[in-house]
């Protein structure tokens, strides 16, 4: 049990409600239609199993829809499914999840932890507790990941950011003396645009060439470089490494590749 609530059933559902008006109804259902409809005795005992668990799953189903959570029990049940479904940082994902859901920061949920989830916050935590179940990454259902310092959105279409890519960021830095001076860097395969927007972000005078095979990814990377203001200092290319390059007078004036 948590917090005195009875434990997530095997699917992750909300605790089955069995009351005895649930039983009579499940076996009289299945006397009624023999009744109607005589079976050999060997059938029986199916056909009440199969009425039972109409009438059980109808019932919790109307239950499900009117029990209102309130945030730590939607944490510890979350924190509950997480574990059982032996994903780590369970209780992390669980805060994280209902925080991006109810558009509020960790701290608030400790702070509010005995009010009442709305019905529709709690349908749609419900939904991204599903997919986070399914091993889908905590990063494509939040929509965004931080990296160096800043939000960037993410899509099933690019790599997520990790934290030790940040490495890049630091050794280019160490390269530029003077952060005012005006430097070339091309990225190649730039994914989410965290390299290019991070550096164009870090060095004011910066003008970078970012290229990338996909279409979708270099859509999320305009993206990215537009919320964060330096659009304006970013090209994309899209091709295959260097071959979206071939066809720029480049030569010998880039600084930095990454």
């Amino acid at each position: 049990q948590i917090d005195g609530h009875p434990p997530l059933d095997a699917c992750g559902g909300r605790p089955r409600i069995m009351p005895s008006n649930v039983l009579i109804g499940g076996l009289l259902s299945g006397i009624w239609f023999n009744t109607r409809f005589p079976i050999k005795p060997s059938g029986m005992t199916t056909l009440i199993s199969h009425s039972f668990c109409f009438y059980f799953e109808m019932i919790n189903n109307v239950v499900s829809s009117v029990v209102k959570l309130t945030i730590i029990e939607a944490i510890n049940r979350a924190t509950h499914l997480f574990a059982a479904a032996d994903i780590a940082n369970a209780r992390l994902d669980a805060e994280v999840l209902l925080a991006h859901i109810i558009k509020k920061d960790r701290v608030w949920l400790i702070t509010h932890r005995d009010d009442v989830l709305e019905d529709n916050d709690q349908r749609n935590f419900d939904e991204a507790l599903q997919r986070r179940t399914k091993r889908e990454p905590l990063q494509h259902i939040l929509g965004n990941q931080e990296f160096w310092g800043l939000e960037f959105r993410v899509t099933h279409d690019v790599l997520i950011p990790r934290p030790e890519t940040e490495l890049i960021i630091e050794a280019a830095l160490a390269l530029v003396q003077d952060r005012n001076q005006q430097v070339r860097i091309i990225d190649l395969c730039t994914g989410s645009g965290c390299i290019a927007v991070s550096l164009a972000k870090e060095l004011a005078s910066a003008r970078i060439i970012a290229t990338d095979a996909s279409e979708k990814a270099l859509a999320v990377a305009r993206e990215n470089a537009r919320i964060h203001g330096v659009a304006n200092r970013i090209r994309f290319l899209e091709g295959d490494l260097f071959e979206p390059l071939e066809e720029l007078d480049i030569r010998g004036q880039i600084d930095i590749m990454v």
